[in-house]
């Protein structure tokens, strides 16, 4: 606080500011998981797509921690597809399909008498990243 009164930061400008670091932060690792997943890499997907939760996740805790209460309902502020600046806002709709449906079906695992189930820590990932994908419930499950 004391800088940005040094510096002559409106409040407004930093939210903006920090509006732009978040989406920048989180939406190159998303590009480049596209990239992967444009050309069927599913392994480099999968794996993209787990920094990329892990990556959200920390810039979370940091906002939630520097007390930026306007980021309290992160998924909608930095993930609304129809918002070309968002985080996921520049991915098209089949292409955030694409990598959704590669990394669900890394999820499945079939068990030793042959049982295609997902666990409950892959089910918890699934949710992440629909929020962050911009993909309902319903259309994860088609």
């Amino acid at each position: 606080q004391t800088r940005q009164n040094e510096l002559y930061l409106k409040d407004s400008s930093m939210k903006e500011m920090m509006t732009s670091m978040v989406m920048q932060a989180l939406g190159s690792p998303l590009e480049k998981v596209n990239g992967f997943a444009r050309v069927n890499n599913a392994a480099a997907t999968y794996d993209g797509l787990i920094d990329a939760i892990a990556a959200k996740e920390t810039c979370k805790d940091v906002l939630k921690e520097a007390g930026w209460s306007e980021f309290e309902d992160f998924e909608k502020v930095c993930f609304d597809p129809s918002d070309r600046a968002s985080a996921c806002g520049f991915i098209t709709n089949p292409d955030r399909h694409n990598m959704y449906k590669m990394f669900f079906v890394r999820s499945v695992k079939t068990n030793e008498d042959g049982v295609k189930n997902i666990s409950e820590e892959s089910y918890g990932l699934l949710k992440e990243l629909r929020g962050m994908l911009g993909i309902s419930e319903e259309e994860g499950l088609g």
